[in-house]
């Protein structure tokens, strides 16, 4: 099978800054099992574009009116000319199969269905600390909504950021699916700019999934559709002032995705303070 028979109907949606990554991300999708008929890299405001749309007959280079992940996604899907989108970061690298592993889960399960890829993180040997037993079983107690149960015997809520998120052991049905690579259809969408804050888009993966559900969609974890991430960069500081804009922003964001999810404000205050405590520690310790 040639290149244009591997071609389906499918919008490839990318918000970027110009990262050195992302030729390797047009390469992989060109280089797939399946390939989008369209590949649509979106740029903010004014942004210098860092790849001729000339290099394949597939991409499209487009400059969105704000910046912001979000923001510039809005704007490419509202210019996309398919219905099935694959939203991607423009961070990732994929396997050759990995979108025709989302689309057969997808043409199983949908459409109105988002499905998520397995993510696997590059450059980190670090494992995120968590709570004891006894805190989380105070957690428990006092109760809160949930956006993301992938088994009830090991949950992980919204207001539960202290517990280790594991992806499921299979494919199944899920509350939650990373937004690095999401393949859904816009016709099941409303296409907005939900993110409320500027800068790196802290939460971002939680509000998605949430409104991702509430207009219809259920979410699928396909296991079979691998991608590479590098560790986010938007949790290390450099100096109290970087910490502080970032428990800001946490706090605000958190609060928010807590007030969608019609969670108990006042455990995710309770959590809050655990945050800033632990994090201020780290700082300290990795300070010295």
């Amino acid at each position: 099978m040639n290149t244009e028979e591997k071609k389906i109907d499918i919008s490839a949606v990318i918000p970027t800054i110009g990262e050195k990554s992302l030729h390797k991300l047009i390469g992989n999708l060109n280089s797939g099992t399946v390939i989008p008929k369209e590949i649509i890299l979106i740029y903010p405001p004014n942004e210098k574009k860092t790849l001729n749309e000339n290099s394949y007959d597939n991409l499209r280079i487009m400059n969105s009116l704000k910046k912001g992940q979000v923001a510039q996604r809005y704007w490419g899907i509202k210019n996309t000319n398919y219905d099935l989108i694959l939203q991607l970061d423009a961070d990732i690298s994929m396997k050759k199969n990995t979108l025709e592993e989302l689309l057969k889960a997808y043409n199983l399960k949908g459409p109105k269905v988002a499905v998520g890829a397995k993510v696997k993180i590059i450059n980190s040997k670090k494992k995120q600390s968590v709570a004891g037993d006894k805190l989380k079983k105070v957690f428990n107690f006092i109760g809160g909504g949930n956006i993301n149960i992938v088994d009830k015997k090991k949950e992980f809520r919204f207001d539960h950021w202290f517990v280790n998120y594991s992806q499921p052991l299979k494919s199944q049905f899920v509350n939650l699916i990373p937004g690095g690579c999401i393949l859904f259809n816009k016709k099941y969408y409303e296409n907005f700019d939900y993110y409320p804050l500027n800068g790196h888009a802290i939460g971002e993966d939680l509000i998605n999934s949430l409104y991702l559900r509430k207009y219809g969609n259920n979410l699928f974890f396909q296991k079979t559709a691998e991608v590479y991430q590098p560790k986010s960069t938007g949790y290390d500081h450099h100096n109290t002032k970087e910490l502080y804009i970032f428990l800001v922003k946490i706090f605000k964001i958190k609060k928010h995705i807590c007030k969608i999810a019609k969670g108990n404000i006042f455990r995710y205050y309770i959590w809050y303070i655990y945050f800033v405590v632990v994090s201020i520690t780290k700082f300290i310790i990795h300070k010295k």
